[in-house]
């Protein structure tokens, strides 16, 4: 768990007020107290509750000082890319708390998938759950842009085994189921908002990686360009056929770099010669001669199911 350094008691108790302000109103709808009272809350927007955070002079619009309609006072909470460098990760003062999908979307082949990043508890319990934010309730970068660390809600389908959080800090984006990445800790029960589909994030661009050529073979090693990530495809000791991608974040292994070894039926024991079909039927297709000098192995990434397949030639 790391701290937040530059938290204040003088934060959280403004963020508190804001919070109690709200729950006034919020207890006179009746979907937000079913929500609440649900093992997993059903709406993405602020627990404050759409018509405070929308109406003009609420207590959250002087706060921010934002005019109606701009995307600071749409109620939901920014892109972490906003605050991490343009990296697409959870902040170091939080963790993945739950996750909603949105179907239909011109990203990621129609599903797309947004991970909640709540604070870790620092501030006084408030109650539900929560605890009082020790970051500055803000649009992350001007009105132009969403709100972080002001909306009180969770989800909850991730680490549950944290029982209290702060608000949402950020959120972040994948085109992969986020029960299937073991970091994140999330459970398969589904929420769906299929209204923020196309939201996107004014972030810096993330650091680019290291200069490689786009495509360059070896005899037991290809580099290749896949859906604009830098993938390398080997041959280990072992005769495992390995993959390293270049994705900076948690769980990168060597400067933003990652190695899994491809499994399908069983590990793909190959022999040498690596070569890659890069987006073949939307697809990744790896081929290589197979340890016994036979036959061809062939691994398919099934983009769809997120998953390999082996096959032999």
């Amino acid at each position: 768990m790391s701290v937040a350094t530059g938290s204040s008691t003088g934060v959280a108790l403004t963020n508190w007020m804001v919070r109690r302000a709200s729950g006034l109103l919020a207890r006179k709808s009746s979907r937000r107290g079913f929500l609440m009272g649900s093992a997993m809350a059903g709406s993405a927007v602020a627990v404050a509750g759409v018509d405070f955070a929308l109406r003009p002079g609420s207590a959250y619009a002087q706060v921010t000082g934002c005019p109606p309609g701009s995307y600071c006072s749409d109620g939901y909470t920014e892109f972490c890319c906003s605050l991490t460098g343009g990296l697409n990760v959870c902040p170091s003062d939080s963790f993945a708390g739950g996750w909603w999908r949105a179907d239909f979307s011109s990203f990621c082949n129609g599903t797309r998938y947004y991970i909640d990043c709540m604070q870790y508890c620092f501030g006084p319990d408030i109650g539900g759950g929560f605890c009082a934010g020790t970051q500055e309730c803000r649009c992350a970068n001007g009105c132009d842009t969403r709100r972080v660390y002001c909306n009180y809600f969770r989800y909850g389908q991730c680490h549950q085994e944290i029982a209290q959080t702060g608000p949402i800090a950020c959120r972040v984006v994948s085109c992969v189921p986020p029960y299937t990445v073991a970091e994140y800790a999330c459970s398969t029960a589904a929420a769906v908002d299929n209204s923020t589909a196309e939201h996107f994030g004014n972030c810096p661009p993330a650091p680019p990686p290291p200069p490689q050529a786009t495509r360059r073979k070896a005899r037991n090693v290809i580099q290749v360009m896949l859906y604009d990530t830098l993938n390398v495809f080997y041959i280990g000791d072992d005769g495992a056929l390995l993959q390293k991608v270049f994705a900076p974040g948690p769980g990168a292994d060597n400067n933003g770099w990652r190695t899994t070894a491809i499994t399908a039926a069983g590990r793909c024991k190959v022999g040498s010669d690596v070569d890659v079909q890069d987006g073949y039927q939307n697809n990744v297709h790896v081929f290589a001669k197979a340890a016994d000098g036979q036959h061809m192995v062939h691994c398919t990434w099934i983009r769809s199911q997120t998953r390999w397949v082996e096959q032999t030639h």
